[in-house]
């Protein structure tokens, strides 16, 4: 932030531009919301990512690794996990200092399930729309990769 508010002074107009908009972008609510959130969830799925790139791996380990990776997503889903991840977003948005809000939401919505009303909190209104998507996406693209179908074939490749 400090790089990019030190280059909005610079004298091309095109930079001070981009510089302004990355400001702008960095400085929303969502996105604090969801770089926390990743950053979270990159650190449960970071070391069996890397056991998964390494040669001569034992095909047992790695699914033993999956399920273990599947099993400590379950497990941070849940609000007390988000509640202290939102503590932690909450310190990030005031270094950067920015407060957190949440959008403007619709009372009713016809075409869609809403998020809640005035009266869901902020905390509540981006554990909805950030947090538990973003967990049951990542769970699933890794069942889907990783799933019975694999599990068999690499246990007919191992036996």
């Amino acid at each position: 932030m400090q790089a990019l508010h030190v280059m909005t002074e610079w004298q091309s107009p095109e930079t001070r531009k981009k510089a302004a908009s990355l400001i702008n972008s960095i400085s929303q609510s969502s996105f604090i919301v969801s770089l926390v959130v990743l950053e979270e969830l990159c650190s449960v799925l970071l070391p069996t990512a890397r056991m998964l790139q390494t040669s001569g791996i034992d095909v047992v380990e790695a699914m033993n690794s999956i399920d273990n990776v599947l099993e400590s997503l379950r497990d941070i889903r849940s609000a007390e996990k988000f509640h202290k991840l939102f503590e932690c977003i909450s310190v990030v948005a005031e270094l950067l200092e920015v407060t957190l809000i949440k959008p403007r939401t619709a009372m009713r919505s016809v075409h869609r399930a809403a998020a809640g009303g005035a009266d869901v909190s902020v905390e509540d209104y981006y554990s909805i729309t950030v947090y538990y998507p973003t967990i049951d996406n990542i769970m699933k693209d890794v069942e889907l990769r990783f799933g019975p179908v694999q599990k068999k074939a690499a246990t007919h490749w191992r036996a």
